[in-house]
């Protein structure tokens, strides 16, 4: 009966991969199909999926379709695409479609609609997340959203860290002149600009002066990530869970409490909170905590006992932290923060990529690119996350496909884009064999890269897989 549910489980979880992802590519095609209705392209096919048609029907000359390959969709613009992209997308007959080729060459279209008509996709796909950044903001619950901040929660006592003069308390306001608001794009700089040899230098806020810090860098041979070592972030310390017949219990604690205080001091991080227990004996503790629902805070007394097993005082709790895992698309819960945030997120790896800061971000950013494999990893672990996750994941996977479809490339839709500019520039429009020509070349990059990039996953995936970090993240969190 539970290899059923597992299998029913996992089967539910695919299905709702394929129609989030799907969703999010037809809604972009839809955008395409709308436009050229209202300004009357020659539609010839628009088609749910991909591959040999599982059913099909042509309305009004539009032949309507669902494909046998769930990754997408697509629409037919005779005097928007190439024809040679019908070729690459399986749209020549093959697969049993009807083709337009045979019939009279529709007009060319004034480069004005042609360009309203390829901005539509992506604006499809705008739409479409700020409708899911709305349904979030309404319906969402707070606790979902967040992240660490810049502000160093704990510093390693020796060593080159300790040296470089960071302070616990200390908010990082830039690395490398790089603004930073949380703690993963602290992350996220140093891994791009790091430099072993040299440090990194960052812009620290400590009671309110600014000073100039140049911080180590060590980079992590497992995962190839470069790093600063011996910091971690200020989190807040949230009660995972509350053992019965324990002090905890006894004297009131409840899962979900935020940790404010322990003895009077702030905790900056799990560990941290662990250690204020155990140093103070079975003596009385006094805690602060805050609980979701009660306005003010609420003052706890309790005495810790100790446990032969971890050979410490403990009071019976877990400890999670409540920043620890919430990927980008779920830091913000205000609408304009979620997609800006977005926004923000993908406009940096473009600019890492094609202008780059230091010599090293092109490079690093290019080996940490995820192809559909990651994709479609990530977008199974956020629907077993819950709604919420799929909505944000959703989101994110939008403004991410509109900004990246408006990049001037032949291919894409900012390069039709391009084409019908110059065709206003130069009031000549460009000669489509050169075109077919240049979009099919772009067309096989694309098709090459995204192979490669599948490959990557897989190899990254499986890595990712194979290790077990359930365990190390219950002896970290494990406070009990």
């Amino acid at each position: 009966m539970e290899t059923l549910l597992t299998i029913l489980h996992h089967i539910l979880v695919a299905l709702g991969v394929m129609f989030l992802f799907c969703l999010a590519v037809v809604v972009h095609e839809f955008g395409h199909f709308i436009a050229a209705k209202w300004l009357g392209f020659k539609i010839t096919t628009f088609s749910v999926c991909f591959g040999p048609a599982i059913w099909k029907k042509k309305i009004n000359g539009v032949e309507y379709r669902i494909g046998s390959i769930p990754l997408g969709g697509y629409v037919a613009l005779p005097q928007l695409d190439p024809s040679s992209m019908d070729t690459i997308q399986g749209k020549n007959g093959k697969d049993g479609s009807e083709n337009s080729s045979e019939d009279a060459p529709p007009p060319p279209m004034a480069a004005w609609k042609r360009i309203i008509v390829a901005a539509a996709g992506p604006l499809g796909n705008v739409i479409l997340a700020v409708i899911a950044a709305f349904v979030i903001f309404a319906f969402a619950p707070d606790d979902e959203f967040g992240g660490y901040g810049t502000t160093v929660g704990k510093v390693k006592s020796s060593g080159a860290i300790a040296e470089s003069g960071i302070r616990e308390g200390d908010r990082i306001v830039s690395v490398n002149g790089q603004k930073v608001s949380f703690w993963s794009e602290v992350i996220l700089e140093c891994h791009f600009a790091g430099d072993s040899q040299k440090g990194l230098p960052v812009v620290v806020n400590r009671d309110g002066n600014e000073l100039n810090l140049t911080l180590p860098v060590e980079k992590d041979e497992k995962t190839g990530y470069h790093r600063f070592p011996g910091i971690s972030p200020k989190v807040k310390c949230v009660i995972a869970n509350v053992f019965p017949a324990s002090a905890a219990a006894e004297a009131g604690l409840k899962k979900d409490d935020i940790v404010i205080s322990i003895n009077g001091v702030s905790p900056g991080t799990v560990k941290e909170s662990v250690e204020l227990i155990a140093n103070s004996g079975t003596n009385a503790i006094q805690m602060l905590i805050r609980r979701k629902g009660v306005a003010e805070e609420i003052s706890k007394t309790l005495t810790a006992k100790f446990n032969e097993e971890y050979n410490r005082p403990v009071i019976g709790v877990a400890f999670a932290d409540a920043s620890a895992g919430i990927p980008q698309w779920m830091m913000f819960k205000r609408p304009w923060q979620q997609l800006s945030g977005d926004a923000k997120n993908i406009f940096r790896i473009l600019r890492a990529l094609f202008a780059p800061k230091s010599k090293t971000e092109a490079g690093r950013a290019a080996k940490d690119m995820g192809g559909p494999g990651t994709l479609l990893f990530v977008l199974w672990n956020e629907v077993q996350a819950g709604l919420f996750h799929s909505l944000a994941f959703l989101r994110f996977l939008c403004i991410n496909l509109a900004i990246l479809n408006l990049l001037p490339l032949p291919v894409l839709d900012g390069g039709h884009i391009l084409f019908a500019i110059l065709e206003i520039i130069t009031r000549k429009r460009p000669s489509p064999k050169f075109v077919d020509a240049v979009t099919t070349f772009f067309a096989i990059l694309l098709l090459g890269l995204m192979a490669i990039l599948l490959f990557r996953d897989v190899v990254r995936i499986h890595k990712f897989t194979k290790k077990a970090p359930a365990a190390e993240v219950q002896s970290q969190q494990n406070g009990k």
